[in-house]
C-alpha cells in the first residue's frame, strides 16, 4: 500500500487501494512529512458525511511557524492530498492558497494551523484534514445574489418538487423562493408540505425574478404546514410589487371568468371587483374542468409564479382543499 494511499485512510478519505504491494517507506529520523487531507462539503451538513467526496486542486503554501517567506507548495492530488515529504525537525505553519478554490467555495474549515515534526519515528508522518464547502446563504440573500453562485439555502416546503409538472418546488423562511428543475439528493426520495429542506443549487432568475436553479433537496425535519397568506385578487396579481414572489397565498371571494385550456394546462380567469388573476391548474391536478362554470364564487390557495410581463399568476397544489366552491 503506497504511503499517499495509507495517509488518505489516517485522514478518513474514502479512496480505492490500486497499488496494495507496494510498501510503505517511512521517512529517516530526522526528516518528516505533512499530509493535509481536503473534504468537498457536498450536502452543506459542515460535517464528513457520506455524500462528501475529495477535494483536488487545492493549494497549500508551508512556512516556518513564525516565518513569512513561502518553503514549498503543494496541490492537492486525486485523492484529495497535498503532501510535504523529507521536512527537517522544526515547527510549520501551512495555509491554503484562497486564489485555488476562488469564491465558489467561501466555507471554508481546517485550512491553515501548525504543526511539529521531531525526531521520533511514531511522530514522523503529521496529517491534517481541512472542510471546504459552498456559501450558505438565507432565502432573502438568494434572491439578492448575482446569477451563477453556487449556494445553499434552507426553507420549509410551501409546494413540492412532485406536485408540478416541471419539478418546480417553492420554500419560506424570511421570504419566498421558487425552485426550478428540483430533483431528490441521491438516496432521498419525497418532501412533503412542511418540510424543512436544504437545497443546493445555483442562483439565477425566470421571468425577472430571482429563482434557484436545478435544485438538489434534501429534507432534514419535519415541521407543520405553512400558513396560506391572506390576499386579495388584485395583490395575487402583482404580488405586492413582487414582494409576494413565490408566496403560498389564500384568496376567498373570488368569481370564476373565462377558462381555456392551454397545451396540458387549464386556466381560469379568477375575479373581484374590477380586478383579475389567472389559475394555472398543472394537469397532475386532473381538474374537473365542467365544475368551472363561469360566475361560481370559489376560495383557493396556491403559490404565486412571475409571468415576466409584470404580474403573477396563482398555481394550486393537488391538495385537499386548495380550490372550494361556495
Amino acid at each position: 500500500m503506497t504511503r499517499r494511499l495509507l495517509i488518505a485512510l489516517t485522514l478518513g478519505l474514502s479512496v480505492a487501494c490500486d497499488n496494495a504491494n507496494e510498501q510503505l517507506a517511512l521517512p529517516e529520523l530526522g526528516q518528516g512529512t505533512f499530509a493535509i487531507g481536503v473534504i468537498l462539503d457536498r450536502d452543506g451538513s459542515q460535517s464528513l458525511t457520506s455524500g462528501d467526496t475529495v477535494y483536488s486542486g487545492a493549494r497549500f503554501a508551508l512556512f516556518a511557524a513564525n516565518g513569512t517567506d513561502t518553503l514549498r507548495r503543494a496541490t492537492t492530488d486525486t485523492l484529495g492530498i497535498a503532501m510535504f515529504d523529507s521536512l527537517p525537525i522544526g515547527r510549520y505553519r501551512y495555509a491554503i492558497i484562497p486564489s485555488s478554490l476562488g469564491d465558489s467555495l467561501p466555507d471554508r474549515e481546517g485550512v491553515e494551523g501548525t504543526f511539529r515534526i521531531i525526531a521520533a519515528r511514531d511522530s514522523a508522518v503529521k496529517t491534517a484534514t481541512a472542510r471546504v464547502g459552498y456559501a450558505s446563504l438565507s432565502i432573502a440573500e438568494v434572491r439578492s445574489a448575482p446569477a451563477g453562485r453556487r449556494v445553499f439555502v434552507r426553507g420549509v416546503v410551501t409546494s413540492a418538487l412532485q406536485f408540478h409538472s416541471d419539478n418546480a418546488m417553492h420554500i419560506t423562511g424570511g421570504g419566498n423562493l421558487r425552485i426550478t428543475n428540483a430533483t431528490h439528493r441521491p438516496g432521498r426520495s419525497g418532501n412533503n408540505v412542511g418540510d424543512s429542506v436544504v437545497v443546493f443549487g445555483t442562483t439565477g432568475s425566470v421571468n425577472g425574478q430571482p429563482v434557484l436553479l436545478d435544485g438538489l433537496v434534501q429534507t432534514i425535519a419535519e415541521r407543520p404546514a405553512p400558513v396560506a397568506i391572506e390576499v386579495d385578487v388584485a395583490t395575487a396579481r402583482s404580488a405586492q410589487d413582487g414582494a409576494l414572489d413565490a408566496a403560498l397565498v389564500h384568496i376567498v371571494g373570488a368569481t370564476v371568468g373565462d377558462t381555456v385550456t392551454v397545451g396540458e394546462e387549464f386556466h381560469v380567469g379568477i375575479a373581484q371587483e374590477a380586478d383579475t388573476v389567472t389559475m394555472v391548474i398543472d394537469p397532475l391536478l386532473q381538474p374537473n374542468k365542467s365544475s368551472f362554470a363561469p360566475g361560481r364564487v370559489l376560495e383557493l390557495r396556491g403559490v404565486l409564479v412571475a409571468n415576466g410581463d409584470g404580474t403573477w399568476h396563482i398555481k394550486p397544489r393537488p391538495v385537499g382543499g386548495e380550490v372550494r366552491f361556495d
